[in-house]
């Protein structure tokens, strides 16, 4: 069942340049903006009403978005619709004698997944059919609840940079795209590179490093650290085993959801540090494991100078992370 027209694909040279047009037509601001890189594109979005526009820059030549500009210059790109179950509705579109670009869904922006029907089958105009995370999340809570999902099921949403994870056997989306978390994660990430570089201790990763801790469980940190002795567990891309340290950035209002069952299962395999960085309290949260086995918190807050067992003789300023 088709339920509304999402929004309206533009191809554009700049977002940066098309963003000040369209907020002067639309007299807003963009909601967001995001880099697919699977699919070499940066998008940015106007909401409105249920729908809106999504801005598509290239980011590489040779994308789609790219060679479309190329050949037809700036322009309407195509139309997104959601649909209740993305899967099914690719089944019956075949059935019916559409072409499919996408014969399996991907995974696109906003966390949506994804997949176009040939233009030459819709009378020149590309469609894209497009279901949320949230609603197959929901799809499968049934399932979840007598059995558990594993790293197996979770891979069969195929290569994504979004926000995904399994915890104890249940898909999480706990953080959609944020300029002002990426701001933090950046100039906190900067400070414990600086420190790990000069003291030639391991090497600090970003999201999105994928984390697989257990069968059960698995992760995307916005910012890990691993020491020489651990550099096994790491292949670049993935890491199979415990960082040494995992931050993770946030607001207040899930806290809970982050220190119970994350907090504990980090602990079980071994990592040596957890921060929890709240944005909008400029405060970060400090489990150490390192000193005596047992775990100890600290908070630190804006502007101070924060110190942890893991790195000693380092002080990260938090005037400047939270800047």
């Amino acid at each position: 069942m088709y339920k509304r027209l999402t929004h309206i694909g533009i191809a554009v040279k700049s977002v940066e340049q098309s963003s000040e047009l369209f907020s002067k037509l639309f007299d807003m601001n963009e909601s967001h903006t995001e880099e697919i890189a699977e699919q070499k594109v940066k998008a940015t979005f106007f909401k409105i009403g249920e729908g809106g526009i999504e801005l598509l820059e290239p980011t590489s030549p040779d994308s789609a978005i790219a060679k479309f500009i190329e050949k037809r210059g700036e322009g309407v790109h195509h139309l997104s619709f959601e649909v209740d179950d993305i899967d099914a509705e690719i089944v019956r579109l075949k059935a019916e004698g559409f072409q499919m670009i996408d014969e399996k869904p991907r995974v696109g922006a906003d966390g949506y997944r994804i997949a176009f029907l040939h233009p030459e089958s819709t009378n020149g105009v590309l469609v894209e059919i497009s279901q949320t995370m949230e609603k197959m999340k929901h799809t499968m809570d049934s399932a979840a609840k007598k059995i558990k999902l594993t790293v197996d099921d979770y891979s069969c949403l195929g290569e994504t940079t979004q926000r995904i994870e399994l915890i104890n056997g249940e898909i999480v989306l706990p953080f959609g795209p944020d300029s002002l978390r990426e701001r933090v994660q950046l100039l906190l990430s900067l400070q414990i590179e600086k420190y790990v570089y000069e003291h030639s201790l391991g090497i600090v990763y970003h999201f999105p490093i994928d984390v697989f801790i257990s069968d059960t469980f698995f992760v995307r940190p916005d910012i890990c650290f691993v020491s020489k002795e651990r550099d096994r567990i790491s292949d670049g891309r993935t890491m199979k085993g415990m960082p040494d340290l995992i931050v993770e950035i946030c607001e207040q209002k899930i806290r809970g959801q982050i220190q119970t069952e994350r907090c504990r299962e980090y602990v079980r395999h071994g990592a040596k540090e957890y921060w929890i960085v709240f944005i909008d309290r400029r405060e970060i949260e400090v489990h150490s494991y390192v000193s005596t086995g047992q775990e100890t918190t600290q908070v630190f807050s804006y502007p101070q100078q924060m110190v942890t067992p893991l790195f000693r003789g380092a002080q990260f300023n938090l005037k400047v992370a939270f800047a």
